[in-house]
């Protein structure tokens, strides 16, 4: 059985994950369309979509060393939903290490 890179998650699943980001669980003005995580929750992504442009995004926030998360990635323009996935999978960087520490953080 082939295994996934990342794996859909659900959206009260994703927003949980968000929490831990300074500005929430809050995208305005794109909309969580869906939420994908890394198979051990290192990374977790989500594709957005923007109604009122109709153009999809991206966020990714990865854990550190310290387990906090971080945003890594946040990109838009996007013309598809798996145009938005391809990027937000490699955005993802699924086995790699956590990101390092800010430079002066303790």
């Amino acid at each position: 059985m082939a295994r996934l890179l990342v794996v859909p998650i659900p959206e009260r699943e994703f927003n949980l994950y968000a929490l831990s980001l300074p500005e929430g669980p809050s995208f305005a003005p794109f909309i969580v369309i869906s939420g994908w995580k890394s198979g051990n929750a290192q990374s977790v992504g989500g594709v957005l979509r923007n109604y009122e442009t109709g153009e999809f995004g991206i966020r990714v926030f990865r854990r550190r060393v310290d387990h906090c998360f971080t945003v890594t990635e946040s990109r838009s323009g996007f013309q598809s939903h798996d145009e938005a996935l391809v990027a937000l999978t490699a955005a993802m960087r699924p086995g790699e290490p956590p990101e390092p520490l800010p430079p002066g953080a303790k």
